[in-house]
């Protein structure tokens, strides 16, 4: 879930919960800096070489969420998203406060990027629009902003671990 920031996480926090998923259930601190090269670029800072990075999902049941979320960016509230041509994961959130929004997000992630945005007050006394949601201006954010970064290259689809089976399932005989 996604929640106010005024009362809850920080956006490091939120967005290192999400790479987590992105990770197969690996988790690593979001940050900032990649790594650190010296004037002989010998690198002196890896943030793959932090510790703390440990697994905390199973790659199943991240997954499984992944699958939910990619749901959420092709039919659900990150709809917007649905036109873009490679697979991503995302998830939207609306905060009320009173006579409006505190917060508005999108959280969305490819095998290659994780990302999140946000519009909103500063203060939680002082709300937004209650116009204004996750799934509108943060979602477009996303949009433009993936839609620019995969120039490179489109990012592979989620891997289905091996533990993970689809099956058909015949609705009458079920009920």
């Amino acid at each position: 879930a996604l929640g106010s920031t005024a009362r809850g996480v920080t956006f490091t926090e939120i967005l290192s919960g999400y790479m987590t998923l992105a990770n197969g259930g690996v988790y690593k601190k979001a940050t900032f800096i990649e790594y650190i090269e010296d004037k002989d670029g010998h690198t002196v800072y890896n943030k793959n070489d932090e510790k703390g990075i440990k697994r905390v999902f199973s790659e199943e049941t991240a997954y499984m969420t992944t699958s939910a979320l990619i749901s959420t960016a092709r039919y659900g509230t990150a709809k917007k998203l649905s036109s873009l041509d490679f697979e991503i994961a995302s998830k939207t959130g609306t905060v009320e406060a009173g006579n409006g929004n505190a917060d508005a997000y999108n959280v969305s992630y490819t095998t290659d990027d994780c990302v999140l945005f946000w519009q909103g007050s500063q203060r939680y006394d002082e709300p937004i629009s209650s116009k204004i949601t996750g799934g509108g201006l943060p979602t477009l954010a996303c949009k433009d902003y993936l839609s620019a970064v995969v120039g490179g290259g489109i990012p592979a689809n989620f891997a289905v671990p091996e533990g993970i089976s689809e099956i058909n399932i015949d609705k009458i005989a079920y009920e």
